[in-house]
C-alpha cells in the first residue's frame, strides 16, 4: 500500500515505521491518523516483524493534535463528527 505521510522500512525482525507530514511539527491530522492505522493493522497480521519502532521525521516525534484539523469537525454532520473523533481511539488500538 502507499501513504502520503507514512514510510515502512522492513529489517526483519524490526520494522520501523516513520510519519512526516512536511509541516505542522507533524501534527495528527485525520489522514495521518488514518494511515497510522491501516499500518498497524496491516503489522497484526505480519508474522516475521517482532518489533515495530514508531517515530516522526526529522528532529521531532509530532506536536500533538492538529488544531486547523480539529476546527474542520464543525462542519460535519453528527455521525461523521462521532467517527472523526473515534479515530484515534481506533488507532491506540490497532
Amino acid at each position: 500500500m502507499t501513504y502520503d505521510y507514512v514510510t515502512i522500512e522492513r529489517t526483519e525482525p524490526v520494522a520501523t515505521v516513520t510519519f512526516d507530514r512536511k509541516k505542522n511539527l507533524n501534527a495528527f491530522d485525520s489522514k495521518l491518523i488514518l494511515e497510522l492505522t491501516d499500518v498497524a493493522r496491516h503489522f497484526q497480521e505480519d508474522l516475521d516483524v517482532r518489533a515495530l519502532v514508531l517515530t516522526g521525521s526529522r528532529n521531532y516525534f509530532s506536536a500533538g493534535a492538529d488544531l486547523e484539523d480539529l476546527g474542520t469537525h464543525n462542519a460535519l454532520g453528527d455521525v461523521a463528527r462521532r467517527e472523526s473523533f473515534y479515530r484515534g481511539e481506533r488507532l491506540c488500538e490497532a
